[in-house]
């Protein structure tokens, strides 16, 4: 058993929150039940999505001993967001949070369509006997197949 267990967690801020005193209170419950008790645990990092930018530096300058990994949190030590919408491949809702660096999601939907056009080509050629022809195949000299032939136990009737 390792000696060291390395646990990553995950916290979010509560989207009620509405007033600043709703959100001082749930900052306090976020670094004091939330991050700092992970990190008390051995966590090297916790994940937090949708808090304030001030909460959270706050934070991160208070845990020195936490990886903290924002999503819509502003600065802290690592950033991320989903694939789906820096390469713009989201076709619902965009957080506020999210940024689309690239659109491709029109592109990927062409090359789809191409890889099923594919696929169904094959599955065609397949089904015909077109595929596979001659010149895909390895053929052997009939006198190595027989000297393999020779060497296996009978077919099973």
């Amino acid at each position: 058993m390792p000696d060291v267990f390395l646990i990553v967690a995950h916290t979010v801020n509560d989207p009620a929150v509405a007033s600043p005193e709703q959100a001082v209170s749930a900052g306090f419950r976020l670094m004091n039940a939330g991050t700092k008790a992970y990190q008390d645990a051995g966590a090297i990092g916790v994940e937090i999505e949708i808090v304030p930018d001030e909460l959270a530096a706050e934070i991160d300058r208070r845990l020195e001993n936490l990886i903290l990994i924002s999503m819509g949190s502003g600065k802290a030590t690592v950033q991320y967001l989903f694939a789906t919408d820096v390469l713009g491949t989201n076709t619902g809702h965009v957080p506020r949070h999210a940024k689309v660096y690239g659109q491709i999601g029109k592109e990927e939907a062409r090359v789809q369509k191409l890889r099923t056009e594919a696929f169904r080509a094959l599955h065609e050629e397949v089904q015909s006997g077109a595929y596979p022809a001659a010149g895909h195949m390895l053929k052997m000299k009939d006198d190595e197949l027989a000297s393999f032939l020779a060497g296996l136990p009978e077919p099973r009737a």
